[in-house]
């Protein structure tokens, strides 16, 4: 004879010529029970991955390809954006934070071991910059000098000692720095065009650079007369 007896999670077999009938029926409510607690995990896990990404990398309940690829933490905190120290000596790196979007730098000797050592706030100012502009020392026929723009102000470096000097230090920050060919320093400062004088310090202005609308070709054809016209008036006078 076969029976059904109601429990708490559905319905369990028991079957009296059976001496394990309900043991059946205690191993099916266990895994009735493990199987919601790691749904439930998954879940809560879930939702809170979930929290801060936006509408449409989800896709109903299912997790997407596009929401998995747009959280590095999940695939890796790979080394990014490698370039070499400006004396030869260290690789810089950056690598993201676990779980915040912040990106620090590292840096790696390469004569000194491998051991990644992370460049500390403070400690900035002090390392390699990627980029910027490089001098090229005909006598010695190596990289003498270097200046660049890090934080809107323009600093140069002398490869020789690898001594750093900030050159500037305003709120209006400076671009396009370049070496000119008496060994100064030109930048661009907003709408200036600007000259730094390495051994003085002097800064100047070489000329006023003024910004503005194309002249039309009207006021150019009444600039051509006006010229001629007084062209004219000289010889006549003379």
């Amino acid at each position: 004879m076969i029976t059904q007896r109601r429990t708490s999670s559905g319905f369990c077999r028991n079957d009296e010529s059976s001496l394990n009938g309900g043991q059946l029926c205690l191993r099916f409510i266990a895994l009735a029970g493990v199987a919601l607690l790691t749904l439930t995990s998954i879940s809560s896990a879930y939702s809170q991955t979930t929290a801060n990404t936006p509408e449409d990398l989800t896709t109903g309940d299912e997790i997407s390809l596009k929401l998995i690829m747009s959280d590095q933490d999940w695939l890796g905190r790979q080394p990014m954006s490698p370039y070499w120290g400006d004396l030869g000596q260290h690789v810089y790196y950056s690598r993201k934070r676990p779980e915040v979007s912040i990106n620090d730098l590292f840096r790696v000797s390469v004569t000194e071991g491998n051991q990644a050592i992370r460049v500390t706030p403070d400690h900035a100012a002090k390392e390699s910059v990627a980029g910027g502009v490089w001098r090229y020392d005909s006598e010695s026929q190596s990289y003498s000098e270097k200046i660049y723009i890090r934080k809107g102000d323009v600093y140069h470096r002398d490869l020789r000692d690898g001594r750093i000097t900030q050159l500037t230090r305003t709120t209006t920050p400076e671009s396009q720095p370049l070496f000119l060919i008496d060994g100064s320093v030109g930048f661009r400062r907003g709408d200036q065009f600007l000259i730094r004088d390495l051994e003085t310090g002097l800064e100047s202005e070489p000329f006023p650079l003024v910004l503005g609308k194309e002249p039309s070709e009207k006021k150019l054809d009444d600039a051509k007369k006006k010229s001629l016209q007084a062209r004219q008036q000289e010889r006549l006078f003379d």
